[in-house]
């Protein structure tokens, strides 16, 4: 697809709009941070721009596979599918606080899958 042909103009957007270094060192702190994952998730959306919480939960799901959960359209249809409250249905409304939310449902939906075994 046409839209997919040139990846390099989304890199160069999000370096431009955010400058390399700022954006390698808010990439560092939301990935490697010492604060807990909530507040690395709000400084992250506050201080970058261009990344949304799919990408940024890519991000950090790629890095912490056991502790942090993927946030897209499918992981929204999937959970909303299973009846769980309280959803975020817009990209700012997922704060940290939600994000950490999700990873415990996305947690528990884990567990209770490996007890069945599936």
């Amino acid at each position: 697809m046409l839209i997919w042909g040139n990846k390099q103009y989304v890199v160069d957007k999000i370096i431009s709009d955010n400058g390399f270094h700022i954006f390698t060192k808010e990439l560092a702190e939301l990935v490697r941070g010492n604060e807990w994952v909530d507040k690395r998730w709000d400084r992250f959306r506050k201080e970058i721009k261009g990344i949304g919480p799919a990408s940024a939960s890519e991000i950090l799901c790629h890095t912490h596979p056991e502790e942090c959960a993927i946030w897209n359209r499918r992981a929204y249809v999937g959970l909303r599918y299973l009846e769980v409250p309280d959803l975020p249905r817009h990209d700012y409304q997922l704060t940290g606080k939600v994000y950490l939310r999700i990873i415990d449902v996305m947690g528990s939906l884990m567990e209770e899958l490996r007890r069945v075994s599936l």
